[in-house]
């Protein structure tokens, strides 16, 4: 698989995180919003998930988390896991930054200035999710306690 293609990913997977102050009318505050949420779906497909594969050079996203701190800051990790020529290795990707809410859009800026991303908020089924569409990709953070105490 090209350096390319693999920084492509990597790059995409670390856009991956969020900024927080208050919320509006419409949608959660902070300390709503605040906790460890993890990466449960691509597209519907539990993990690990294949994002790209070039023959038989694959990566996967095995496993990703974003923590949103109540003071607003963020911490997004992603790990792949690449296959190339039958040699497979991991990588971490980890970004840190800022995140603000308004409504229902949490918007992400990372600290080493790679530019910033969004995120949905939203509850299903019991859950507090954070929803993003990266690069053709819709992926579901679930934070993992039942909802309690909302507003």
């Amino acid at each position: 698989m090209s350096q390319l293609i693999r920084k492509t990913m990597l790059a995409g997977m670390a856009a991956m995180g969020l900024s927080a102050c208050g919320g509006d009318a419409t949608g959660p505050d902070a300390d709503t919003l605040a906790g460890e949420y993890i990466l449960f779906t691509i597209d519907g497909h539990t993990l690990p998930v294949i994002v790209d594969q070039v023959g038989d050079d694959i990566a996967e996203v095995t496993e990703g988390s974003v923590t949103l701190q109540p003071n607003g800051t963020f911490d997004d990790v992603t790990t792949l896991r690449i296959t190339e020529s039958g040699v497979v290795t991991t990588e971490v990707d980890a970004t840190q930054g800022n995140w603000t809410v308004s409504g229902t859009t949490v918007t992400f800026t990372p600290s080493d200035g790679s530019g910033g991303y969004t995120m949905t908020w939203d509850v299903q089924q019991g859950q507090r999710q954070l929803i993003q569409l990266f690069q053709g990709f819709t992926l579901v953070y679930q934070r993992l306690e039942p909802l309690t105490g909302l507003r």
